[in-house]
Formats: structure tokens, C-alpha cells, sequence
């Protein structure tokens, strides 16, 4: 499936030093494929819904990692599909 980043273009920009230049890099979410599996976009669709709940609350990132004695990376990773979020969305939807 096609990566939902960077449409199978398989790369992404950012700034680089110095001058704060525009490059290319390779996609971070398809590691430069342009392909995902079908598991990585349910994880990304459970991982909305972790988000939606924490938004909904009015808790950010911080805040909500903080409440569900996670770190503020594990939680973002899950929000992004990066990581699997099962166990966290019941956690959140308990906040």
C-alpha cells in the first residue's frame, strides 16, 4: 500500500545546517519504500483515536503520557502508528 506521508514519493524535506537549507531525506514514516503494510495503517487508524481521545479531554501530550505513566515518546510513537497502541487506547479512554 502506498505510504500516506509521502504518497510514494518515498522521500520528505527538512532543514539542515547550516543556513537552514531545504533537503531531501528519505521518508520517515515508509524509511524511504514508499510502501506500508496493511498492519502499519490500522495502527495509524487506532492511533487517531488515541489522539482523538486525548484531544477531546483537552490534555496534551504531555499531560496525557503523564497521567498514563508513559513517556511522551511512547505515546506519540502510538499515536502515529509507529507502535502498537492497543494497550494504550484503553488507557486513555479510561483517563
Amino acid at each position: 500500500m502506498t505510504c500516506p506521508d509521502c504518497i510514494g514519493d518515498k522521500v520528505e524535506f527538512g532543514l539542515a545546517c547550516p543556513n537552514m537549507r531545504l533537503v531531501r531525506l528519505p521518508c520517515s514514516t515508509c524509511k524511504g519504500t514508499g510502501e506500508v503494510d496493511a498492519a502499519f495503517l490500522a495502527r495509524r487508524a487506532l492511533g487517531a483515536q488515541i489522539r482523538s481521545a486525548r484531544t477531546t479531554r483537552d490534555l496534551s501530550l504531555r499531560e496525557a503520557a503523564k497521567r498514563l505513566d508513559v513517556s511522551t515518546v511512547a505515546l506519540s510513537d502510538a499515536e502515529r502508528g509507529l507502535s502498537d497502541p492497543v494497550a494504550l487506547l484503553e488507557m486513555v479512554r479510561a483517563l
